[in-house]
């Protein structure tokens, strides 16, 4: 699917008896992984300036773009690394992450700033996620803009998110919180002011102290 300056939110989905639990702890293969966490992102095999044909465009302006995608990644950190693969070759060279986060307690929500280059204009972003934590998937939105886009403009392009394009899923009752934060340090981004991923950490953790933490999240 091709877009013309960025695409980019969207919706997603227990029990079991005590005997399968048991069965199923008793059973390695099921244990959790002791692998170590992996923050690297795989850079994706998409044609340049196309993004993968599961993403729909959810509001579009001369300034940017808004996106959104439903994959089947059951974490905060799974999904914005799908996200940010899916983004690597839309730019004329993979963006550079500014700071990552994720809900360090449940693992479900997660975000991340980023600036990028398109056709040579200099642009900033993020990818925000959402999981359902039941192993039935995740939302991802996707916005840039360019560095020197208005306020108002940039709330226009985030405004789809804020409504809730996820069907209206109380999973992600919080999501619009998340996008809310970022939008502060985005409205503050320019060429010569950086996003600061701490601010939007503290600003989160204002309401839920503690719930949120820096990942580091890299190509």
């Amino acid at each position: 699917m091709k877009k013309p300056i960025v695409r980019s939110l969207a919706s997603l989905f227990v029990g079991i008896s005590v005997i399968s639990a048991a069965t199923a702890w008793a059973d390695p293969s099921t244990q959790p992984s002791t692998e170590p966490i992996s923050y690297t992102i795989t850079p994706s095999t998409q044609p340049a300036g196309v993004l993968p044909d599961n993403y729909k465009v959810l509001a579009t302006s001369d300034f940017g773009q808004t996106a959104a995608a439903k994959p089947f990644d059951n974490t905060a950190l799974a999904a914005l690394k799908t996200g940010f693969t899916d983004i690597s070759n839309y730019f004329d060279s993979p963006p550079t992450i500014s700071g990552a986060f994720e809900d360090s307690r449940e693992h479900r929500i997660g975000g991340a700033i980023f600036t990028a280059r398109l056709h040579g204009q200099p642009v900033k972003g993020l990818v925000s996620c959402a999981s359902t934590g039941n192993g039935n998937g995740s939302a991802i939105a996707i916005v840039y803009c360019r560095l020197d886009t208005p306020a108002d403009e940039l709330a226009k392009l985030l405004q789809p998110l804020g409504i809730d394009p996820r069907d209206s899923d109380p999973t992600f009752a919080d999501f619009s919180t998340t996008i809310i934060a970022i939008r502060d340090m985005l409205d503050k981004t320019t060429s010569t002011s950086p996003s600061d991923i701490d601010a939007v950490v503290n600003k989160l953790n204002e309401t839920n102290p503690g719930r949120y933490a820096k990942i580091p999240l890299q190509y």
